[in-house]
């Protein structure tokens, strides 16, 4: 039941009661190649995909006015990785990042670090103060950095960690006008000791 609600969590509720609009987070819109919610085996896709065409190095802009106030730095996972806290007190991340923007120090920060740590995996570095921006600044520039081939991994939080759907709240993608459609619900029980409905296995619910 636990983790029923949890998925629901997670695809519905807008964080604000009146829609927000954000920005396109590339300068041009090659498309959304996965979308939120996806299966990925042992975990569901928290954001977005958005194809770069194959490309590294494309600038990539922050979406909505804020400020920047964390850098994330893995061998795998997201790679190179952004935080933006909004105005709204949504928080947006960019993953698999080639690097960051030296016009607002952040790359300078990154390798500060590393300078540091003797370590290019350099895991957090929190940006204190945080660097207030305007929607359409260039914050870093895509890469294919962590998992996966080129493309731009965007998501969007509440309260820091909670991730909801950004195409169901205030993200706009013009290319592709029709929603997501729910086929089906899959139920797991949390543990031998859990059941559903009084069923062990897996329940699916159809839409």
């Amino acid at each position: 039941f636990c983790f029923a609600l949890l998925l629901l969590l997670l695809f519905n509720g807008s964080p604000n009661a009146e829609a927000v609009s954000y920005g396109w987070p590339l300068e041009e819109n090659y498309g959304i190649s996965a979308t939120f919610g996806e299966s990925r085996g042992d975990h569901f896709h928290a954001g977005i995909d958005l194809s770069t065409n194959g490309d590294t190095g494309l600038p990539v802009l922050a979406i909505a006015d804020g400020e920047i106030y964390r850098l994330k730095i893995q061998k795998r996972a997201y790679g190179k990785a952004l935080y933006i806290r909004h105005t709204d007190g949504v928080v947006s991340v960019y993953a698999h990042l080639d690097h960051y923007s030296t016009d607002l120090g952040l790359e300078q920060a990154y390798e500060k670090r590393v300078a540091e740590s003797h370590n290019r995996y350099t895991g957090d570095i929190f940006i204190d103060p945080p660097i207030k921006i305007q929607q359409g600044t260039v914050v870093a520039y895509s890469g294919e950095t962590g998992a996966g081939l080129p493309h731009l991994h965007v998501e969007l939080r509440r309260e820091e960690n909670i991730p909801i759907n950004p195409l169901s709240n205030g993200f706009q993608d013009d290319t592709d006008p029709v929603p997501p459609a729910f086929q089906a619900l899959y139920l797991y029980p949390a543990n031998a000791a859990s059941a559903i409905d009084g069923e062990l296995d897996t329940q699916a619910v159809q839409f």
